[in-house]
């Protein structure tokens, strides 16, 4: 599985996938360790996870791909994927002497074209995402790899 993932972060390297802002979930090759509360769609605890923001559009709405490792039912594991869409709500500043610093980005991070929403909260320039409020339930924190 994990050579699968390797070979397809090459190819969207090579492709020349473009970079997002400074304090939003980042493209692929990034990719992600996330550790659900319970998982969903069939997303595998501890699994890994990138994104390709593939629609056009502003950088405050990011659309695109996610794919994430997942489990079957039966046990096999596959790279799976669904459509979400990242829509900024506001940045996290806090007032410093030297001048204010954004800590944070809260996003509002969405299955489309209908499923969950939740609360998306990113540092460290996209290093980690914390899922929150998710209106079925899960939560989940992502940490770049």
């Amino acid at each position: 599985m994990r050579k699968l993932i390797t070979a397809l972060l090459l190819c969207l390297a090579l492709a020349g996938v473009s970079g997002a802002q400074e304090m939003s979930p980042l493209p692929a090759p990034n990719v992600y360790h996330c550790d659900y509360n319970f998982p969903v769609d069939n997303a595998e605890n501890g699994g890994l996870s990138f994104f390709v923001f593939n629609v056009p559009g502003p950088p405050t709405l990011l659309r695109g791909i996610e794919y994430f490792e997942a489990v079957l039912p039966n046990g096999d594991e596959i790279l799976d994927n669904r459509k979400v869409a990242f829509e900024f709500v506001r940045d996290v500043v806090q007032h410093k002497p030297d001048g204010p610093e954004i800590i944070a980005t809260i996003w509002n991070f969405s299955k489309k074209p209908s499923g969950w929403s939740c609360r998306a909260r990113v540092t460290g320039y996209g290093a980690e995402i914390n899922v929150t409020n998710c209106t079925d339930g899960h939560a989940r924190r992502c940490r770049r790899q």
